[in-house]
C-alpha cells in the first residue's frame, strides 16, 4: 500500500535521469506509471522490473506524442499526475547558434510540456483533480555561457507552469515546476566536458553550488513526487528550487 494507490502517473523523460528515478518513486508507492521516452531501450531494466507502461515517442512530434498518449490512455487509464521531465541541452553561444539547434531545445523543453499538459488538462479539471509538475533549471534564472537555448526554454516553462496553475485553480488542479541544480545525469555529463568535470565544478566552484553537493536524481524526485501528493492541493503555480544553494531567488 503506497500513498499513489489507485492513481494513474504519466512520466515523460521517463526512463533515465529526473524522470526515471521519478517513476521508480510513483511506482514504488503504489502508482501505476506510464513513462514517455524518445530511447526507451535504454529504460528496459527499469520498465520490466517496475512492470511500467511505456511508449516510445518524440514529445517535440504533435502526432507522435498523441498517438503515445492515446496508448498509455487505453492502457492505464485517465491520468491523475503527469510529470513533464524531458528535456534536451544544446551548447552555443548566441553569436555562434544553431538554429536547428535552438529550435530543437525549445520544441522539446517547452513544447513538449506544452503538449502534453494540454492532453490531460481538461480531463482533469472535469473530474476535479490533478497534479501537474515541470522540470525547469537554475538556468532560467542564472544563464551560463554556451546556455541561452535551455536556459530560454526553462525560463518559459516557469511561465507555462503559472498559466496552468491559474486555469486549473479552481477545479482541483495544481501545477508547480521544479527547478533542480547540477545533478548527476546522462544529459549533465554530456554537457560538461569532460564528463569527471561535474565533481570538481561543484566542489571547488561556488556558483554551482555553495554546498558543494552533486545532486543524484532521487533527490528531485522526492520533491516531484511531494507536489503530486494529494496533500499538496493548496501548492500551485509555485517553483520549487532542489540545488543545495546554487540559486537563491
Amino acid at each position: 500500500m503506497g500513498d499513489f494507490d489507485g492513481q494513474v502517473a504519466w512520466v515523460t523523460g521517463g526512463v533515465s535521469g529526473i524522470g526515471g528515478a521519478t517513476a521508480r518513486s510513483l511506482a514504488d508507492q503504489g502508482a501505476r506509471v506510464g513513462v514517455l521516452d524518445i530511447d526507451i531501450e535504454q529504460g528496459a531494466s527499469l520498465i520490466e522490473e517496475l512492470g511500467l507502461a511505456a511508449q516510445q515517442c518524440d514529445v517535440a512530434d504533435e502526432a507522435d506524442l498523441h498517438r503515445a498518449l492515446d496508448a498509455l490512455h487505453g492502457e492505464l487509464g485517465e491520468p491523475q499526475i503527469l510529470v513533464n521531465a524531458a528535456g534536451v541541452s544544446y551548447a552555443g553561444r548566441v553569436a555562434e547558434h544553431d538554429i536547428a539547434g535552438w529550435r530543437r531545445v525549445l520544441d522539446i523543453n517547452l513544447t513538449g510540456p506544452f503538449l502534453t499538459s494540454r492532453y490531460v488538462l481538461g480531463g482533469m479539471m472535469e473530474r476535479g483533480y490533478g497534479r501537474i509538475v515541470n522540470i525547469s533549471s537554475g538556468n532560467a534564472l542564472r544563464p551560463t555561457t554556451g546556455s541561452a537555448a535551455y536556459g530560454c526554454s526553462k525560463a518559459a516553462v516557469l511561465t507555462l507552469t503559472k498559466a496552468i496553475a491559474y486555469e486549473g485553480a479552481k477545479h482541483g488542479v495544481t501545477c508547480n515546476a521544479v527547478s533542480p541544480g547540477t545533478v548527476d545525469t546522462p544529459m549533465a555529463r554530456a554537457f560538461v566536458k569532460p564528463p569527471a568535470r561535474l565533481e570538481d565544478l561543484v566542489k571547488s566552484n561556488a556558483f554551482y553550488n555553495p554546498m558543494g553537493a552533486l545532486l543524484q536524481p532521487a533527490d528531485i524526485a522526492r520533491m516531484i513526487v511531494f507536489l503530486c501528493h494529494p496533500d499538496s492541493r493548496y501548492i500551485t503555480g509555485q517553483t520549487e528550487y532542489v540545488n543545495a544553494g546554487g540559486v537563491m531567488p
